[in-house]
This record gives C-alpha cells, structure tokens and sequence, in this order.
C-alpha cells in the first residue's frame, strides 16, 4: 500500500449479491476532453446483505468507519472519470499518520470490473515525487474481488462498452475530514507541477 497506494483482495466476498431493480442516479463524470454524459449513476444501499458487508469492513479495518455502501452503475457507453481524489488534500489529509490514512474500497459483483488508477501517485501528492510522471494503469477484477486504496491516491473511474454495477465504500478516518460533495479534480484543482505529472493519456 504504501508504495503503489492500493492493494487487491482477491476472493473477498464469495456470496451472490443481487441489485436487480435499484434505483440509480447520475453522478459526476466529466473529463477535460467531455461534459458529463450522465451514464454513470449511484444509489445508496439499504439492504441487510448491504449492512452485513458494512460490518464486515469495520471488522476488518477497525481503525477507520465504513460509510453506507453504494452502488455504482455505468451504462454502456460511460466515458472515464477525469483522474481525482475523492478527499481533499488539505494539510489535515497530508500530516496524518500512515496508519489513519483513509481508504475507498470497490468490490466487483460482476464480470470486467475495472478502475484506473496512478500508481504512486500519492507521492506526488505529497510532494515527494516532483520528476517522474504517474501513469494511468486499469485494473481488473473478477466477482468477488475487491480493492482498497489511499485517500491520496489519484484514481479515475473507468469507461463501460456494456452496463456494469460494482460496489464502493468510503473507510474514513477520525483524523480526516471528508466532504461528500467535492472531488478534487487533477486538471481543474491541482497545481501545474501535478498536472503535468499526472499523465491522463487515454490506452
């Protein structure tokens, strides 16, 4: 984790999830290159299989609190994500101690489940890292696999050709405020020496 600022957990869930007839809303999902196309959408999850994997995450990170967990579903057609941080980088984000770093976690609950994400990149968030470039990796998962990556980690949502539901959740920290109604945008927010470092070349 703290050189490539993720880890995969392979097998994590291995019961069937079903989220047939949840009800979804568009979310943000502009790039530089788009507007939000509004195939990208979100619902948050009320039901016990959802509360079971809740309490199953506070068991497993007992230092940090699982947010409700949400569905995420992008229509075929969804464009990528513009690379992000889903926290703000303040110097309440950047002086925490290592072990109260916050988390996001995705869980595929179907096939071709991807993410994109800048390996080491919260270095250069940090600042520890000012000459050589990040560059954008996809990461697949099988049903049943999960990840969990740093509060600082720059990632992007994947594009979808076909409709495809997976499962996030936020893993907070006491130390560290989150605003849910931010992302902190690399190409609208950050400063020109992580933009330029931040390589958001399409594959």
């Amino acid at each position: 984790m703290d050189t490539n600022g993720y880890k995969i957990l392979k097998g994590w869930n291995r019961t069937y999830i079903n989220v047939d007839g949840i009800h979804t809303e568009p979310i943000f999902n502009d790039n530089a290159n788009a507007k939000t196309d509004k195939k990208r959408l979100q619902s948050t999850l009320r039901t016990g299989w959802a509360r079971q994997l809740r309490d199953r995450l506070a068991t497993e990170f007992t230092h940090l609190s699982p947010s409700s967990l949400i569905l995420l579903e992008s229509k075929p057609g969804c464009q990528r994500q513009a690379a992000h941080c889903d926290y703000i980088p303040t110097d309440e984000l950047l002086s925490v101690e290592e072990g109260n770093i916050p988390l996001l976690f995705l869980l595929a609950i179907e096939p071709n489940t991807t993410i994109d994400l800048w390996p080491g990149s919260h270095h250069i968030i940090r600042g520890h890292n000012t000459n050589i470039p990040c560059i954008r990796h996809r990461i697949k998962l099988d049903i049943g696999d999960a990840i969990i990556f740093r509060a600082d980690l720059v990632h992007a949502g994947s594009s979808y050709e076909k409709t495809n539901r997976r499962i996030h959740a936020y893993l907070d920290s006491s130390m560290v405020h989150r605003d849910p109604n931010r992302t902190w945008i690399i190409y609208k927010h950050a400063s020109p020496l992580i933009r330029g470092l931040i390589d958001e070349t399409e594959y």
